[in-house]
């Protein structure tokens, strides 16, 4: 039992690790720049539409 608690901190531990590591990468690479951008080019762009 005493084993296998240890065994689920470490686990929770190196999740939350993971996930702080992925935001902290996201922040770095600029993904949170722009948030609410996103949403009005979507209704801003032309369709392209292919010649057959």
């Amino acid at each position: 039992m005493n084993t296998a608690a240890w065994l689920l901190i470490t686990v929770c531990l190196c999740m939350t690790f993971g996930a702080g590591l992925m935001i902290w990468w996201s922040y770095r690479d600029g993904q949170f720049d722009d948030v609410e951008g996103i949403k009005y080019r979507m209704l801003q762009d032309d369709f392209v539409q292919d010649e057959y």
